[in-house]
C-alpha cells in the first residue's frame, strides 16, 4: 500500500475473487459474495490484477508510518537509554537519524528502539563553570585557544585570561569544548517529565 498508489484515507486493502484490488477506509469483512463494508470510503484500483488463488486471505492493513518526534531535530541532542549515550543529530529523514556521540562516534539509528528520549546540553551554572578549562579555535587562524574560567559575573559573562567577551550560554555552541574534547555544559535527558543527568 504505497502512498503514491493509494489515497491517504485508504487504511485497508483486499483482493476479490476476480483479482481486483479494493481499498477501504474502514475494516471490511469477508461475506459469501466477497469483501463487504458498511461505512466509510471504498475504491477499486484499476489496471491492477493479483493472483486469486488465496483471495479470501488477501486482507492487509496499511502499516503505520514511522515518523520521528518533533524534538528529534538536526543540531539537537537525544539520549539513548540502551547505550547510555548522548547523541547530537546530524542528519534526519522521516524515520531515521544519523548522529555523533560526545566522543565523535557515528550512530545510524532507526527509531525502532523506544529507549531514545529528548536531551539537552544545559549551560553550566556559575558555580559549575568556575575552574573549567575551555578550548576553541581562533577566528582567523587554526590556533587553539585555551582558558581557565576564574569567575562568572551576575550576567553570566566569563572572566579569566584570554577569555574576552564570552557568556555561559555561548559555551554550549559546538565550537567550544573542554580539554577532554567534550562539549561545555551539562548533559541532561527527560525522565518521567523531569530533566536528569
Amino acid at each position: 500500500m504505497s502512498k503514491n498508489r493509494c489515497p491517504e484515507w485508504a487504511k485497508y486493502a483486499a483482493v476479490d475473487e476476480c483479482g481486483s484490488v479494493r481499498l477501504f477506509s474502514n475494516v471490511p469483512w469477508l461475506g459469501a459474495s466477497g469483501w463487504n463494508w458498511s461505512s466509510g470510503k471504498v475504491t477499486q484500483l484499476f489496471n491492477v490484477k493479483f493472483d486469486t488463488s488465496d483471495w479470501q486471505n488477501s486482507f492487509i492493513e496499511r502499516p503505520e508510518e514511522k515518523t520521528l518526534p518533533e524534538w528529534c531535530k538536526v543540531g539537537g541532542w537525544v539520549y539513548n537509554k540502551d547505550f547510555h549515550e548522548y547523541i547530537r543529530v546530524v542528519e534526519r529523514t522521516h524515520d531515521k537519524i544519523k548522529g555523533e556521540d560526545i566522543h565523535g562516534g557515528v550512530y545510524h539509528a532507526d527509531f525502532q528502539f523506544k529507549n531514545t528520549v529528548p536531551a539537552r546540553l544545559r549551560p553550566w551554572t556559575a558555580r559549575e563553570a568556575i575552574g573549567k578549562v575551555i578550548c576553541w579555535q581562533g577566528d582567523y587562524s587554526l590556533q587553539e585557544n585555551i582558558a581557565i574560567i576564574n569567575a562568572v559575573d551576575c550576567d553570566g559573562n566569563l572572566m579569566g585570561d584570554l577569555i574576552g567577551n564570552i557568556n555561559l550560554e555561548d559555551l554550549t555552541r559546538e565550537w567550544f569544548y573542554q580539554s577532554d574534547n567534550k562539549p561545555c555544559g551539562v548533559f541532561e535527558h527527560l525522565e518521567n517529565g523531569k530533566w536528569v543527568q
